[in-house]
């Protein structure tokens, strides 16, 4: 889920970055560890800073990226400057007003320039919508959204434009002080512009239960069925078995990890199918008052765009520390992308694993009573694989909250 003020500022910095191949299974919530309420439930704290508690609030925010090598190139590299103009729009409930239900909604359309090949100019519309729904016993939360991008995927290695409609429904009852029960269902469904690539419908519904061994300790089962279709790849069924647990000491650590394992049939496979680990793990923990420390590790499995009869399995290790100063924030981190290939048909010649190593540095400063952001990252990523590449990108942008 999605939350902070700058948070479409931070997706902007982060963007030509990210890998868009799995961005339908993250946004869709496969991970069991997604679907559950544990923490506080749904957070509608994104959009407007602190002090908006209700109504609609509006916003702008301007950057300008630097990318050395800009199609992920091996040799004769060529660099971009990008620019994004992001207006946005924000409304939500208040959540301090005792209602029994809650809604958030974005709508943030990118318009996005490219100095060396303006053919790819465009803008690419970005919506999302959280509700939130809270009884004696029982807490029901929906969250949908839309997302367009433009950029180079450093699994794909080219450039993509592509969208991303994604939704994931959960309902919780509480049948002792102690145990809760839990059922989730979730879509999402990923396409491409390029004719070369394909996008692909999964769905995924899970239930379980949640026991409070302690005060701080949660445990419990959970049992997760996703069906994914993709031409590239055909349809598969896919069931889990998994343990979930959260463990939380005030607001200074914070556990949320799932781990099982996952049985795969798929339509163009005649062997016994596939199956292996699955699962997900964050941590966060406050070192002190101003510095944090925050980890992430999530393993995916999405039909590859580009591919015909190839699943792509995607290993992500993210790490970070955040100094907060006085009106500004520091980070610095590193990232690890895994990408093996586990064939699901006939195929020609196996691919190689590809292996993404990224190390950034960020830093974000307030003004104008926090109405006023300015945010600044680099970042430079090496990739081994399919194809050997470097890469280093300069961000900068302004965001103004009305």
């Amino acid at each position: 889920m999605i939350a902070g003020a700058g948070v479409f500022m931070q997706l902007c910095c982060t963007a030509l970055a990210q890998n868009f191949t799995s961005q339908a299974v993250n946004n869709g919530a496969i991970g069991i560890a997604d679907f559950l309420p544990i923490g506080n439930g749904l957070d509608l704290g994104f959009g407007p800073g602190p002090g908006i508690k209700g109504g609609a609030a509006y916003g702008v925010a301007a950057e300008t990226i630097y990318d050395s090598n800009f199609l992920l190139q091996e040799n004769n590299t060529s660099s971009e400057w990008i620019t994004t103009l992001t207006p946005w729009v924000n409304y939500r409930t208040d959540p301090e007003g005792g209602a029994p239900f809650s809604m958030a909604a974005n709508y943030r359309p990118v318009i996005q320039t490219f100095l060396e090949n303006s053919d790819l100019n465009g803008v690419n519309q970005s919506a999302d919508i959280s509700m939130n729904l809270e009884g004696s016993k029982t807490l029901i939360t929906a969250f949908g959204s839309y997302l367009e991008v433009a950029a180079t995927d450093p699994i794909l290695n080219q450039f993509v434009n592509g969208s991303f409609l994604n939704g994931v429904v959960t309902a919780t009852y509480q049948v002792a002080p102690r145990t809760t029960l839990f059922a989730s269902g979730a879509a999402s469904i990923s396409s491409f512009e390029t004719t070369a690539l394909e996008g692909a419908k999964i769905y995924t519904t899970a239930v379980g239960a949640l026991w409070a061994a302690t005060e701080r300790l949660r445990l419990g089962p959970a049992i997760r069925y996703t069906s994914a279709a993709s031409d590239n790849t055909g349809d598969s069924r896919a069931l889990a078995f998994s343990i979930q647990g959260e463990y939380k000491v005030g607001e200074k650590i914070q556990i949320i990890g799932s781990l099982g394992w996952e049985t795969i049939d798929d339509s163009r496979d005649d062997g016994g199918g596939r199956s292996g680990i699955t699962g997900g793990l964050t941590a966060n923990y406050a070192l002190t008052e101003r510095l944090a420390w925050s980890n992430s590790v999530q393993y995916v499995t999405v039909p590859s765009p580009s591919e015909e009869n190839f699943v792509v399995n995607n290993l992500s290790i993210t790490t970070a520390l955040n100094r907060e100063l006085l009106r500004a924030n520091i980070g610095l981190g590193l990232s690890l992308n895994v990408g093996t290939y586990d064939g699901v048909g006939p195929v020609v010649t196996q691919l190689e694993d590809d292996r993404n190593f990224g190390i950034f540095i960020s830093y974000q400063r307030r003004f104008l009573h926090d109405r006023l952001e300015f945010d600044s990252r680099v970042r430079y990523s090496v990739n081994s694989g399919n194809v050997d590449w470097s890469q280093v990108q300069v961000t900068a942008g302004l965001e103004l909250q009305f």
